[in-house]
């Protein structure tokens, strides 16, 4: 499975799933598989207008 990530392409766009790169973890870091995230339509309505 690739890795994915949410982006803000620019100002007033849509939220946008994409691909993105896998992070590598440095000396005293973790690398946390997330499965699922959830975003409040509020916030996509605030990028549309702040």
């Amino acid at each position: 499975m690739a890795n994915q990530a949410v982006w803000i392409k620019g100002k007033h766009a849509c939220l946008e799933v994409d691909e993105a790169e896998m992070p590598t973890p440095g000396d005293g870091e973790a690398l946390v598989r997330v499965d699922v995230v959830a975003l409040s339509p509020l916030e996509s309505k605030l990028q549309k207008v702040v």
